[in-house]
Formats: C-alpha cells, sequence, structure tokens
C-alpha cells in the first residue's frame, strides 16, 4: 500500500507479484489497488477476508435457496454454520489474524459451492463464477492446484463418463469456460513466478515434503475437527433425526446409496485423506479445503431436494425452530470469540500474556530506530533468534502500521529502507533439516554465521529466556529447540553490541536488542 502511495499502482503490483511471498499473490494485490485510496491499517486485513466470507456466505445461501428447494428461513439456517467455523473466529489464525490458509475456506469453499451447482441447472454462469473463483483460489495460495487435482478432476472425469442431464458436448464447451476463466485470473501469475512456484511443490522441505509417518499424520483429521468446531458439529446433530427419518423411508439399501451426495462427500474427505497419506506436516490449516465439503455433507447428505428430506420445516410448527437454534448457536460462537480474543486465554496465549506484548514491542523498535538513526544506515534489516510472541513478522506488523510509533521515530528515508529478515524463522522439521550441516550444531553455526553476514539487528534472549523457550515454545517451532546454542553462539561471535537495556516482553521472556557491529559502524 506504501508504494502504491509512492510510486504508483504499476509499482506497486510488480512489487505485489513479484517480491512478495511467492505462495500468496492476492492479498498483496488487493492492498495495491486500495493503496490508492486509502493509508495502511492493521483493520483492512480482515476486511479483506471478510468480504470473501460474505461472498462465500451469500453463495451457499443461494445454492440451498435457488438449487435446492430451501425456505428462505431455512437456507439462512444452513448458511450459518459454515460462517461460525472455529477457524474463522479463533484470535490465532482466524480472521482478526489475517492467516492466508483462511482463504482456502472462503475461496475454495466458494468455488466448490459454484461447482456442486453446475449440477443443479443449464444456464452457464454457475461456470464462470467457479471458474473465476478457482483463480481467486490460485492466486491467494499458489499451491491450490494440488487440492483441485484431488478434488475436482476426478468428479469431471467421472461426469464425462456418466454424464447427467447435459451431453458430454455441452459438458466440454461448459469445462472450457470454466478453464478458461480460471487461467485468465491466475494464469499470468504463475507464469511470472513460476521457478518459486516450482520450487515449492518439489524442493520445499516444509509441510509438502515432511513424509510424517502415519500416525502421525493421521492428526490432519483431529486438525480439521477442531478447524470446524463446536456449532457446527451441535447443528448437524439437531438435524440428525430429520436424515434418520429420511434413511429409513427408503425401500432398500440401492436406493438409499444411490441417493448419497457421493460428490459432496469426496470434497470433504479427500484433502484430508490426501494429506494423512502424503503425511504431510501438520500445519493445523491445511486442511481448511476440506471444511465445507465436510459441513455440506452432514447438513444435507442426500441428491434430493432439501424440502424432500426437512418436509417438516414447511408446514409444521417447528418451522423456525432449526433457524433459532442456528442464529443462538451463531451469537454464543461470536461471544465467546469475542471474550477469547479479549482474554487471549486459549493455548500459548494464556502464559504468553499476548495482551501486554505491545509495550515492549514498540520498545524493541524504537531501540532499532534510534540506532539506526544515529548511524545512519542504509538498508536497514532486523529479525528475532527465536520465535515467541516477539517475532520478526509481528514487529514487522507493529513497524508497519503503529502510526503514533511511525510519526515519532521515523523519517520517511528510514520508514522505506527498514525491514525484516527470517534467518531464524524455522518452523517446521522438513525446513531445520534443509539447513546445511550434518548435526544440529552444524546448522546453528550455519544459521549464526548467516545472521552475521546478513543482519543488522537481532532480538536476542537472555540465558533464562532462552531456557524457558526451549522447554515451552517447540510445537512447530523447530528453531526454537536450539535457542540456547544460538544465542550463545551469538554471543561468542563478538559482532553483536546491545543498543538497548534488557526489555521484559512477558513474565517468562525477557530480551534485549544488538547491532551487528560489523556491518553497522
Amino acid at each position: 500500500m506504501e508504494t502504491a502511495r509512492r510510486d504508483g499502482l504499476w509499482d506497486s503490483l510488480k512489487q505485489a507479484v513479484l517480491s512478495g511471498p511467492s505462495t500468496s499473490i492476492l492479498p498483496f494485490i488487493e492492498a495495491a489497488f486500495l493503496g490508492l485510496f486509502f493509508e495502511p491499517a492493521r483493520a483492512i486485513g480482515v476486511w479483506l477476508q471478510t468480504i470473501w466470507l460474505g461472498a462465500l456466505g451469500l453463495s451457499i445461501f443461494f445454492y440451498f435457496r435457488k438449487f435446492n428447494g430451501s425456505n428462505l428461513w431455512l437456507a439462512i439456517a444452513f448458511t450459518l454454520p459454515f460462517l461460525g467455523i472455529a477457524a474463522i473466529w479463533q484470535y490465532n489464525g482466524g480472521l482478526s489474524d489475517f492467516r492466508m490458509d483462511l482463504h482456502l475456506y472462503l475461496l475454495m469453499g466458494t468455488s466448490f459451492i459454484w461447482f456442486l451447482a453446475t449440477y443443479c441447472t443449464d444456464k452457464l454462469y454457475p461456470w464462470l463464477i467457479c471458474g473465476a473463483f478457482i483463480g481467486l483460489t490460485c492466486l491467494a495460495r499458489t499451491y491450490a492446484p494440488a487440492y483441485y487435482l484431488i478434488t475436482l478432476v476426478p468428479l469431471v472425469a467421472i461426469r464425462f463418463i456418466k454424464p447427467e442431464k447435459i451431453s458430454r458436448l455441452t459438458l466440454a464447451k461448459n469445462y472450457l469456460f470454466l478453464i478458461l476463466t480460471a487461467v485468465l485470473v491466475c494464469g499470468w501469475c504463475y507464469i511470472a513466478i513460476f521457478n518459486q512456484v516450482y520450487q515449492y511443490y518439489f524442493f520445499n522441505p516444509a509441510d509438502p515434503q515432511a513424509h510424517l509417518p502415519l500416525h502421525r499424520s493421521i492428526k490432519h483429521v483431529f486438525l480439521t475437527i477442531r478447524n470446524i468446531g463446536w456449532f457446527p458439529i451441535v447443528f448437524v446433530a439437531a438435524l440428525l433425526p430429520f436424515n434418520v427419518k429420511y434413511f429409513f423411508k427408503q425401500h432398500n439399501a440401492f436406493s438409499f446409496w444411490k441417493r448419497i451426495n457421493w460428490k459432496v462427500l469426496w470434497l470433504g474427505l479427500a484433502p484430508v485423506l490426501f494429506l494423512v497419506v502424503h503425511g504431510a506436516g501438520l500445519n493445523p490449516y491445511v486442511s481448511m479445503p476440506a471444511v465445507l465439503g465436510l459441513i455440506l455433507f452432514a447438513i444435507h447428505p442426500f441428491k434430493v431436494q432439501v424440502h424432500d428430506v426437512y418436509q417438516s420445516f414447511q408446514t409444521s410448527y417447528i418451522k423456525f425452530l432449526i433457524p433459532l437454534l442456528a442464529i443462538t448457536l451463531f451469537c454464543v460462537a461470536a461471544i465467546q470469540s469475542v471474550q477469547l480474543h479479549l482474554n487471549a486465554t486459549g493455548g500459548r496465549a494464556r502464559w504468553l500474556e499476548l495482551n501486554n506484548a505491545m509495550p515492549p514491542s514498540q520498545e524493541i523498535l524504537k531501540a532499532i530506530i534510534d540506532d539506526a538513526n544515529l548511524h545512519n544506515s542504509s538498508p536497514t534489516n532486523f529479525t528475532t533468534s527465536y520465535l515467541s510472541v516477539i517475532n520478526d513478522e509481528t514487529l514487522q506488523n507493529i513497524f508497519i502500521f503503529d502510526i503514533d510509533l511511525k510519526r515519532k521515530h521515523i523519517d520517511p528515508g528510514l520508514f522505506n529502507r527498514l525491514s525484516k529478515t527470517s534467518v531464524f524463522y524455522k518452523v517446521s522439521d522438513g525446513e531445520w533439516s534443509n539447513i546445511p550441516g550434518n548435526s544440529d550444531q552444524d546448522k546453528v553455526d550455519y544459521l549464526v554465521q548467516t545472521a552475521n553476514e546478513s543482519v543488522d539487528y537481532l532480538v536476542i534472549p537472555t540465558r533464562e529466556t532462552a531456557r524457558f523457550v526451549e522447554k515451552r515454545i517447540t510445537r512447530n517451532i523447530s528453531s526454537n529447540t536450539q535457542a540456547q546454542e544460538i544465542r550463545d553462539a551469538l554471543l561468542r561471535s563478538r559482532n553483536w553490541i546491545a543498543v538497548s537495556d534488557l526489555i521484559k516482553v512477558s513474565k517468562h521472556e525477557t530480551v534485549a536488542v544488538y547491532r551487528n557491529g560489523q556491518r553497522v559502524q
């Protein structure tokens, strides 16, 4: 956004595509356009994904109302569980956190809905909308084609083998429109960053190439359930009597199995089964593509109109009972989420005291900025030697969006020069194993050498903090397992000069800011 305001839209778009993270392009393109009209603000990330959440909700409502014969209130009731999954409401990785992987649910889920809509009408517009959202999903997460390959391609093949309602020629024409729309939206991006995407798919040792054993990768099933959360599960349980009643109305097993909506079930099962069988790294968010299909199948598992299963909603006194239940559960989930955000009481947040992290973060940045101004270094970068509530990502976020800090301490030149670097940001076992060296000590030596050669300012913990980090903050953060040795090796190198007093981050964390005496003089 700053680049758009300073250098214009074209330069900002080039930076978004060529200089941004190769796995997520769409948010930076959106930011480039918004930068023409707005200053950077934390809320923009929330609103960007809220727009896509609205698109998902409208698509689901339209799917039930237009294509599945739902009455108005039932369509609303069926839509709310998709908007109230735990992954959206949680403070760590949810809508408020602008987690990039959330696009795998918001955008890919919308494309799935419109893909299913193509089975319900002979009109062309669902195909075009589906193609557009496939393209947007691939821009948002450039590894999304892998998910589409395992979810949609088998269904497309089956549809050609056994076409329903329309001829194979019409199918081919419609799929051509779908593909052309998707390519028009995202194809140019894959051409521009082909090498980066290729490296990620085939050589990145993190989540895609972790190859976990089955007893570990099976945890993706539980992570999927955690992403769904209690609201959709309770709501689906309330619908169970209607589906059971419809089940017993079938005259024989063949009639029942013929009515199962296997397409929806496949969209729910295929992504998580792929992660389990492939042994993908335990990123808690990569199972997002499975969520929509699983909830949709649990709500409406049959290839019939909704009113065939939920006839009592049309005439009985409970017509508004299930919609009222959905609205009530949605409100409870929203209130619970607000409370969690206010208290930050879940998981690691309790003992990391997230609510108190802003003042020490500002103090760290002020120490870096004051010293960088004093030495007039250009360009200037910073990082942290370990990861917790204080890390280079959060510091960069505060540096960009904390307007008061920017106005008080940063001249325009330094604001354009100061940036984060991520030498020690090794979160997965695969990333750690890819660091040159045969032993952990060799890898630590390599990271320390890299920091000595390329980092200007470094946040280093005290020995007690490093010991705490190794003991308590190592889940999915491989580099933290060597926090003490990294700290000691950095200080042994005698390159680093303290430029701040000790800064207390939380009850268990105290750090200091150091300048690289060899690079910044």
